[in-house]
């Protein structure tokens, strides 16, 4: 077991590991929320919220996926 914790109420509809060799980063994604976790981060913030660019609209967030590099990209509701 790499991490135990107490999560949210709200539905998760995806979660992705990163692809980059030795990082135990994840992220997921729910109700107007995209959620990164690293649980080996030393500081004991084990998950950061991910933002919206000033663009955006808020959207529920439906799928997510790592590139080869660590970068996330998600894809919600409204495209």
């Amino acid at each position: 077991m790499l991490l135990n914790t107490e999560g949210s109420k709200e539905r998760i509809f995806d979660i992705k590991w990163s692809k980059r060799p030795d990082d135990l980063r994840f992220a997921t994604v729910g109700l107007k929320e995209v959620k990164f976790w690293h649980p080996a981060d030393i500081t004991k913030r084990l998950n950061q919220k991910g933002t919206f660019g000033k663009n955006a609209t808020m959207t529920n967030l439906t799928c997510l996926e790592f590139d080869e590099e660590g970068w996330a990209y998600s894809g919600g509701e409204n495209g």
